[in-house]
């Protein structure tokens, strides 16, 4: 019975044109190797809208508007200030392993905390929009973003992402 009903429940999903949930690792691994390869990561993020969160339904967006949603992806516990804490457990992966600062620097007030403005200011001195912008057009746009996130969740810098990767990612955006 059990077999049937997930049958059911599956041919329902496609006469409906429902797509993948890819809910566990091996949805996201299309080709059954144990690894995301970056074009799998792609497929699957752009796939599940994740980019809706960030563009709030536009096609892409602009630089001036991609910080802030940093700020509020690295500020954990949404007070609207980023700590130490927060600050260097999460930078060098948003920089792709390419940052060199500190958080001391980005502190203008010396307040022990990043606040937006800090934020916005230092980001945008840093050029770290054009990591994630391949085309340089100044936009980030879906394949972008997913592009940047799949370096993000690659942790460990092997060009590929195991399910302990993409679990921890997923638990943590």
């Amino acid at each position: 019975m059990k077999t049937k009903t997930v049958l059911m429940i599956g041919l329902v999903q496609i006469a409906c044109g429902v797509s993948k949930t890819y809910l566990t690792f091996p949805d996201w691994d299309s080709n059954s190797d144990k690894q995301i390869r970056r074009n799998e990561f792609v497929d699957a993020y752009g796939n599940l809208n994740y980019f809706n969160k960030w563009s709030h339904g536009k096609g892409s967006i602009s630089y001036a508007d991609f910080y802030p949603a940093v700020f509020e992806s690295m500020d954990r516990d949404q007070n609207k200030l980023i700590t130490s804490d927060e600050f260097n457990s999460q930078i060098k992966l948003f920089f792709f392993g390419m940052f060199n600062g500190d958080f001391g620097k980005w502190d203008d007030d010396k307040s022990g905390s990043i606040i937006l403005n800090e934020f916005v200011k230092h980001i945008g001195a840093s050029k770290f929009a054009s990591l994630w912008d391949d085309n340089s057009d100044t936009w980030i746009e879906n394949h972008e973003m997913a592009g940047g996130m799949f370096y993000v969740c690659d942790v460990n810098n092997n060009g590929s992402v195991d399910e302990i990767e993409l679990n921890n990612w997923k638990k943590n955006r």
